[in-house]
């Protein structure tokens, strides 16, 4: 069983020989499951979740766009460029 020590207090499953070298997280799996359990009851409707869903993509792709244009203006890149990005 592989453990790199980075999440030591979750334990580990080790998976068959099909697997090789190969872990299972349980802690972690756990964890998701919880997580993706609490976002829908949270929400309660697929449209509430649509709207939660657009919305985050839509912050994503602002925030992408805005951390380009500042990574390009650092790096004292042509404002021709920076406004194509």
């Amino acid at each position: 069983m592989r453990q790199s020590g980075l999440i030591s207090g979750l334990g580990t499953a080790g998976l068959s020989d099909y697997a090789k070298g190969a872990d299972l997280r349980t802690g972690i799996n756990w964890l998701l499951w919880l997580g993706c359990v609490g976002v829908v009851l949270y929400f309660k409707e697929s449209s509430n979740m649509e709207a939660a869903y657009g919305l985050a993509i839509t912050l994503t792709m602002l925030m992408t766009t805005i951390l380009m244009c500042y990574y390009l203006y650092t790096r004292r890149t042509s404002k021709i460029l920076i406004g194509f990005s």
